[in-house]
């Protein structure tokens, strides 16, 4: 079965609130912001590196440039600026969800699983902390913890198709077949044939049908 890890951040920090928090920042944050959006991540921490030197105690700059580091896979760089940021705002939710993503990438499953945790009491309603933390507990092989934050995540979004999709690998794993099978056809209906695991959910609903 296909490594079922897809973590997408989403830039949660929105522009209106980076200005109402620091004028001093506001056009490098912006330009930096618009860097990060447009797939520009070299560009984005060119400009979240001046930020930092205009003002070197603004948290969301060092998240900023954790994300452009991290999606580059620089990612002690990345949990470097994670750490910063959660020391100048300890309760920075998106900082400790970026953080306990990238703790997974570098394979520290139990910092993660601590991290999400922060997170999800900060922000209790962002599904994506549950996928992420499903995927932490899936890569520990702990099906059963991880089945439940998956469905915490469908809880919270009901059309979250890769919450599906991995709850439906661990209820195969653990040989609930007809549960893996009514999560495989939600994630294709969800996410559709095209879709980048939808061949794979195919296969495994095949396999179910054939009793394999």
């Amino acid at each position: 079965m296909k490594r079922i890890i897809i973590i997408i951040f989403a830039i949660i920090f929105c522009i209106s609130n980076l200005i109402a928090q620091d004028q001093k920042t506001t056009g490098t944050i912006e330009d930096a912001f618009r860097a990060v959006k447009a797939k520009d991540y070299a560009k984005a921490v060119t400009l979240y590196n001046e930020a930092i030197k205009i003002n070197a105690s603004y948290a969301p700059a060092y998240y900023g440039r954790g994300l452009g580091l991290f999606y580059q896979s620089q990612y002690l760089p990345a949990l470097n600026d994670f750490d910063k940021a959660v020391a100048l705002d300890e309760k920075y939710a998106d900082a400790y969800f970026a953080r306990g993503v990238c703790y997974v990438e570098l394979n520290n499953i139990n910092s993660a699983v601590s991290d999400f945790q922060k997170a999800s009491d900060l922000k209790p309603d962002m599904a994506e902390i549950y996928y992420a933390w499903g995927n932490a507990l899936y890569i520990k092989s702990d099906y059963e913890k991880a089945i439940v934050k998956y469905g915490k995540a469908i809880e919270k979004n009901t059309k979250y198709a890769d919450a599906y999709y991995g709850r439906a690998a661990c209820f195969r794993l653990m040989k609930n077949n007809q549960a893996a099978l009514t999560d495989f056809q939600k994630y294709i209906s969800l996410a559709g044939e095209n879709s980048e695991m939808a061949d794979e959910a195919q296969r495994m609903i095949d396999l179910i049908n054939e009793g394999r």
